[in-house]
């Protein structure tokens, strides 16, 4: 499946292809959420309580998914 990507310093739209699972996870994601305008990953406050309109940098989203990877055994390449 396609999904819309902004690029804000771009100021432009493109399309990101992405497999069927990830499809479905963020999915499943975008209806906890909320499809209401605004970031797509959101920081998290203390105790787990989620800072609305707060969105979460590329780095954390790359530190979230390093650890997870990690614990699959595999690695990330760095970002370029």
């Amino acid at each position: 499946m396609r999904w819309p990507v902004w690029r804000a310093s771009l100021r432009e739209r493109k399309w990101l292809s992405l497999d069927p699972l990830v499809t479905s996870k963020l999915r499943a994601w975008v209806a906890l959420r909320g499809k209401n305008p605004g970031p797509l990953f959101l920081q998290l406050g203390k105790g787990g309580r989620v800072l609305a309109g707060r969105r979460l940098s590329g780095d954390g989203v790359h530190k979230i998914l390093e650890t997870v990877v990690a614990k699959l055994g595999g690695i990330i390449r760095p970002r370029a």
